[in-house]
Formats: structure tokens, sequence, C-alpha cells
């Protein structure tokens, strides 16, 4: 595999962060305005003259959607956002930045930045330690850049310069952005809120806008120059601000996202000593909207919560709110997510419907597009009744804080919804299934309908968190046979809470249905990726016994981290190593979170993934503080060692057969060979689906594995690792990456990418398996080129802020 440059590691001692305390999300407003001219750089932003309110016509250009459900007060939002920014630099002009303040020369950058954020890849600038929280930043952009952005659904303010809470740069501050196009600049500063101010991005006080709060750093990221130009080295500025607001209680660690088998989301977190309670919150932020929310979920003294403990804030559960009933918790289950989604594919097909039939009321989101689209009524129309994934769904970070007695919070720690939107279910595809269930009558026997007719009728149709219609193949083998001319059967809907009920002639009819969707569900995308999170560590640690890079005797597996950091921890879990100090890496600001850490080992290196197992079973973590040094324990099941050791072999032998002259053929030769051994296991999918993961798992241990080449069958992770693994031995420079696919069944997916001759080539063994050879259609495409293949950008699969390296994500 790949591996980063050398890097010096400094004996760092100064009391930097602890891991996990990089966690949270940002917010924005695009404003177009006419202020005074600007240093051509990023400066600190001191008083100028008032802007006026921009018209809309001059904030877009061109079509830019708005939430539904805000659309109602998007106008006083604006006007809100523009009085806040005007007022915060006049009342605060006394606490602007000293000279001292923003340039302090003890700060080593080196000792700053880690080996997270390394020159190799990125501009780095020297520090700024306790500058004013309403510290406001600008830079020069064209008009003709200015232009471009107005006419952009995806270029926005944090496209050319922005604040991110975390090392990684996968997570903005909440910022406001103002374009100046009269004097081309574009200006940034904070807009973070108070405790527990639920609403207060509508509050037209300005004690509402805290400017830069929340996080114990920050890192300003210039990534375009004022053409609009992509920076080949983005520029990253290390700084701290004056924040007296957070409460003293520590930050909970250890925050963990789960979707339990009925599709409803888990929230757990380790308990803070000396905290009152926790706060949920739920950040969301859409790029094409340019708008971000931070909406209060419930106050609670539970360390673990299901979605559906809970109702919106709006009608029960949150702070003030009556308790929910069991009916409240009942009918809405994770919907406290749903206002990520604006508008789902569900909602745009009933919605073109409606209109399609002249209904005098259509079934249409509630969108006042028209004056956001210039008075443009046929335009408003058409977005209406299209779903964009992009335009109508927004990303989402779950967040904790600890609260004190007085109820002020932590630092926020928080943890991205991406790699579980195709998992987590906001409720069921209501048009799509009544549509579905119109076509034919109830009691037509099956064997009468054609192919097209059973295959959507096999299915029960669901809108998750990523606002496609998911379509289910419902699990119909609960007999609930009454008193009656047909044969009723009770079906669950795999995956979430629904049930359905099914008619059949007879038995035989049932039995002809049962045979009909086995068959159908070997005709469907291949994927079925475990989003396993990582389970605690409980045991005493034991004594440091970790070692230095390259001193670890794992030579043999390839090790591989874009980072020192990760690297130096896959080596150390790859030798077996049970408390691994980590403080060299950890104490700098700049360090990612421990999870973030070992989450790129296990999913880069093919034998810690082996070792994990796809159930979580085979590996446990946990990061303590031993004096002054931070410690990864690990503890390893009893068959860990096997697990590593078994896959090895088995690489080895098929790495032999590898002999091809040149990357790329290798690349077909490893394929070929995958293709040739194994076969998709269906049998492992389909447990999954019906069974749930845990029990899917325990059926078929290696299936998420090295059971590709071990048992001759695997589903998509299998055959991804694998690969990695043969593609190691035999000199290929390869990775693994995780995303979605865009199927009506849309699941997380794992495949692979190479680098070819200097340019990296996505490629997908698993879905190029047509049997005993390879296809080609998703072999060795340009990075993010895969048909239907989508890459996760937040991490997961790798640390953020390497991506770019690495063939990056897309976006």
């Amino acid at each position: 595999m790949p591996q980063p440059a050398p890097q010096p590691y400094p004996n760092q001692s100064q009391n930097g962060p602890q891991p996990n305390q990089y966690n949270n999300w940002y917010g924005q407003h695009n404003q177009y305005s006419q202020r005074g001219p600007q240093n051509p750089y990023l400066t600190t932003l001191y008083p100028a003259a008032p802007a006026p309110t921009p018209t809309a016509a001059a904030i877009q250009t061109q079509p830019k959607r708005k939430f539904g459900w805000i659309i109602a007060v998007i106008a006083a939002v604006l006007a809100v956002v523009l009085a806040v920014t005007v007022t915060l630099v006049l009342r605060r002009n006394d606490s602007a930045p000293s000279a001292k303040d923003s340039a302090p020369s003890a700060k080593d950058i080196e000792e700053i930045y880690g080996t997270t954020l390394t020159s190799e890849h990125y501009d780095l600038q020297k520090p700024m330690l306790n500058v004013a929280n309403s510290k406001d930043f600008t830079m020069h952009v064209t008009s003709k850049a200015i232009d471009g952005v107005a006419k952009s659904t995806t270029i926005n303010g944090c496209s050319f310069f922005c604040v991110y809470t975390d090392p990684t740069l996968s997570m903005p501050a909440m910022v406001s952005h103002t374009f100046d196009r009269k004097h081309e600049t574009l200006r940034m500063h904070g807009v973070s809120q108070p405790d527990g101010s639920t609403d207060s991005w509508l509050s037209s006080d300005v004690s509402m806008n805290l400017g830069f709060s929340g996080f114990p750093a920050y890192w300003l990221v210039q990534w375009r120059d004022e053409n609009g130009g992509k920076l080949a080295k983005p520029r990253v500025t290390y700084f701290t601000v004056k924040d007296s607001q957070r409460a003293d209680v520590a930050t909970p660690q250890n925050l963990v996202l789960a979707v339990e088998e009925d599709g409803v989301l888990r929230i757990s977190w380790d308990k803070v000593s000396g905290a009152k309670g926790y706060r949920l919150h739920v950040f969301q932020q859409n790029t094409a909207h340019d708008l971000m929310l931070d909406k209060v979920l419930v106050d609670t003294d539970k360390t673990s919560i299901r979605m559906d403990e809970f109702d919106d804030i709006k009608k029960c559960g949150g702070l003030g709110q009556k308790e929910c009933t069991v009916d409240d918790r009942s009918s809405t289950r994770n919907g406290s997510l749903g206002s990520l989604v604006s508008q789902s594919e569900d909602g745009a097909m009933h919605c073109k419907a409606s209109k399609e039939l002249d209904l005098d009321e259509a079934y249409c989101s509630d969108y006042d597009l028209k004056e956001l689209y210039g008075g443009d009524q046929e335009l408003a129309d058409k977005f209406m009744t299209q779903f964009d994934p992009q335009m109508d769904v927004s990303n989402g970070w779950i967040g904790v804080t600890a609260l004190d007695d007085d109820n002020h919070e932590s630092y926020v720690a928080a943890k991205s919804l991406e790699p579980l939107k195709s998992s987590i279910v906001i409720g069921e595809a209501t048009w799509t299934n009544r549509k579905i269930d119109s076509i034919v009558k109830i009691g037509t026997p099956w064997g009468t309908l054609n192919d097209e007719t059973k295959r959507m009728r096999a299915k029960y149709y669901v809108t998750m968190l990523d606002g496609y219609v998911h379509e289910i193949y419902e699990d119909c083998s609960q007999d609930t046979l009454k008193d009656s001319s047909l044969q009723e059967y009770e079906c669950k809907v795999p995956g979430t809470w629904f049930t359905n009920l099914r008619f059949f002639q007879d038995e035989g009819d049932y039995h002809q249905y049962s045979q009909q969707v086995a068959a159908f569900k070997r005709s469907e995308p291949k994927t079925g990726l475990a989003n396993s999170a990582l389970v605690k560590a409980v045991g005493e640690a034991k004594a440091i016994d970790s070692k230095p890079l390259g001193q670890n005797g794992v030579e043999k597996y390839k090790p591989f981290g874009s980072t020192p950091y990760v690297r130096y921890v896959a080596e150390n879990m790859l030798a077996m190593h049970e408390s691994i100090d980590v403080s060299e890496y950890a104490s700098s600001p700049s360090a990612p979170t421990i999870d973030m850490v070992v989450e790129e080992a296990l999913g880069q290196n093919a034998y810690l993934y082996a070792m994990r197992g796809a159930g979580a079973d085979g590996m446990r973590f946990d990061c303590r503080n031993d004096g002054d040094r931070s410690v990864l324990v690990v503890e390893y099941a009893e068959n860990a060692k096997t697990r590593r050791d078994e896959l090895y072999t088995a690489v080895m032998d098929a790495a032999e057969e590898i002999n091809a002259d040149n990357d790329a053929d290798r690349v077909k030769q490893i394929e070929n060979l995958l293709a040739a051994r194994a076969e998709y296991d269906y049998e492992a999918f389909d447990d999954s689906k019906q069974l749930g993961y845990v029990e899917a798992v325990t059926r078929h241990p290696r299936s998420w594995g090295g059971g590709v080449l071990l048992d001759g069958k695997g589903v998509c992770a299998s055959y991804a690792t694998c690969f990695d693994a043969i593609a190691d031995q035999v000199g290929l420079t390869s990775l693994t990456v995780i995303g979605f696919v865009e199927s009506k069944d849309a699941m997380s997916h794992m495949w692979n990418r190479v680098q070819i001759d200097g340019t990296w080539m996505d490629t997908d063994p698993t879905w190029d398996d047509d049997g005993d050879h390879a296809g080609s259609a998703y072999q060795l495409k340009r990075a993010n080129g895969l048909d239907l293949h989508d890459t996760f950008a937040s991490g997961g699969w790798m640390l953020a802020s390497s991506m770019a390296a690495y063939g990056g994500s897309g976006e």
C-alpha cells in the first residue's frame, strides 16, 4: 500500500486537547453585499459600513432550492444574519486580536499540525492563539468568480475558505459568508449559538451570536484562489479563541452511532464525571442550499438512547416540552431526523403525479420556490417534481454535550450520519406503496402475474435518510392462516419496523412466490457492507507494549496508514500489542480522534479487518489516560490471531498466480482469480437483511472477511479486502474505498482503488465477478468514476484530510 512521506516525530509535551475533542459541524449563509475595499489576502476584518440587504435576484442567478419547512422564515433569517454581522463588528471592536495573539512565535508549526496536516499536502501558516471569538476573515475574490458562485449549486463560500472544528477538515464550524461583488471580497465570521438556544438561529437578538464558540481549536482553510481555481496546497491556519461559554465539564467521549435491526438509530457515549445530564443535537448542512441548522433533540440523563425514545422538539420530549407518549414514539421512530430530507424521492414522484392529474391540491412539499426563482413558476414547478439528493438531502451529524448544574454545555462531540444514511428509516414511501398495491387486486394468483409485476409486488417501499425510495423484499415466512378463503401471511420488512399483510390463493401459490423472490434477490446489486461500531474495551490496562514505527515485525502484512499516526497504530495492532502509547501523536492539537485513526487502520489493512470481524467481536478498543500518557487499549478475541494468519496464508497462495508485467494487467489478473475461485454469498447477504448483521455474521463468520479466498464465497467487503491484500503482495499501490451504491436498495458498499502510472483508478471486483471470470464494466475507471458508486466524503475509510492525496471522494 502507499505510504506517506517520512515525517519527524517531535517530542511533544505541551498540554494539547485530548482525543475525541474535535467533533462538530457548521452552517453558513451566502450573501451578496456592498462593502468597503478589503485586503487581497486572509486578514482580520475591522468595522466597516453596514451592508444593505441583498435582493433575491442579487443573491441567486440560478435556482438554489431551500428547505421547505423554513421557506416561510428564510427572508427573515437572511435579514437577521446581516444585522448580526454588522452589529457584532461594531460592538466588539475593542476585542479585536492583538498582534501578539495573532502570531505566537513560541508555537512550533510542526508541533501544532502534527502528522495529520503536513507541508507535503498543505501550505501551513503560523498559528493564531486566543483571538477574539468575533474574529472575521476576508479574502479577495474576483467578480467573475463571484458570478460563478451565484450560478452554481455546488460551490459556495466554504468552497473558497472555511473554518473547521476538527483537524481532518471534515466538519466546518458555524460560519456566515458575505460576497461583495463590487469590492471583490469574501468575508467570513463565526455564528455559534449559546447554551440551550434551540431556535437562536431565528433570533434578532445579537447576543444569540457568539462568533466562534464551542470548540477548543479551529482550522482555517483557503481552498481556492481569487479566481476560483483550486489551490495545489490548501492554506491552513490553526487558531484558538477566547471562549468563556463552555461548561467546566469534560466533553463526552466515545460517541457511537448504530442502526438497530428495526432501522432505528441508537446513540451512545461514555459517562462524564460531574455532569448533571447531556444534550443531544442534530446538525444539518446542505451545500446546495448554503444553509446550516442546529436543532436540540433532547436533554437526558442516559448515556445510551434510541431515536424513538423522544420525539421532535416541536411536539414533545425536548426542552420545556411535554413528555413523549408511547404513541408519539411509535409513530415517529427516527422522525427527529426527518428535516434532513427536505423532499424525498417518493414525495417528488407524488408531487409530479398530482400535478399531471391537475389536482386542485397538489401533493407537493411546501416549497415556495416561485419567489426564489425570480417569479419563474415553470422553473419552480420543475424542481418541485424532481428529486435531487444534493439539493434535497442535508449532511447530518449527531452531537452530544455534557451539562453542568446550570445547564451550560461542554464542548460538543459529534459524529457523521453519512455512513448510516442508507440504513436509517425515516418513513414508508407512502405514494409508491399505494401505487404498487393498486396494480393488482388482492388475492390474484401469484402465477398469473408477469415477472415485472411480481418483482414490484414482492417488495415494500421505504424512505431512508438518504431521501431515496428503498425497495426491500418482504419476509413472509410467518404464516398467520385464518378462517378465510385466502391464506394470509404477516410479512416483515427487514431492517425496518414495518409489517405488511400478503394474501395467497393456497400453499402452492405461496411456495411459488417464495421461489420466485429468491431468484429475484440473486439479480440485485451485490453490496452488503456491515457498518459495525467500535466496541469498547472493558478490561484492565496492561503494561505498555507498543513499539515505534518499523520495529513491530509486521512488514509481511504490508501495514498502511495515510499518516504516520495511523500506520503506527496499524503496525502495533497487527503485532497484537495490547497497550499502545499514542501520546507522541495524540498530544498534537491537530491530532485526529483515536476512533478516526482506528477506523482507517481497520479499513485499510485487510488482516486487521479480518481480525476484528464484521460483527466487531474480534477486537475491542478504549483510549485511556495513564498519567501524562494517552494509551490505546486493545483487547483481542482468542481467534483474532487465527483469522490473521489463515488469511495471510491464503493471500500468499493467491499472489503466486499473479505474474503480469504491468500494474493494469495485474489488477485484471487479481479480479479474474477472485471470480474463478469465489462467488457472491447471497445467503449471507440475505441473512443480513432478514436476520440482522449480528445473526448473519454468526452464521457466516468469514463472509465479510477472508471468505472469498478461504471459503470460496463472500460479500463485497470480502472481495475488496482480499483484492487489497493480494495487490499489496504483488507490488500494487492499493486501497479499499467505502461508499454506497445508487440502487433501489442503496446500501453501503466496498470496492478498491489502485494507482496505475501515477493515476488513481477505481475497480470493483465484486460487481465485475461474472461467474468464472471477471468482466470489465467496473474495472479500472478513474477515481470516483465508477457508475452508481458514491464515495463517503466524511471519512470512515480514510481520514478526510488525507483523501485528496489518494484520489479524493469526488466532492
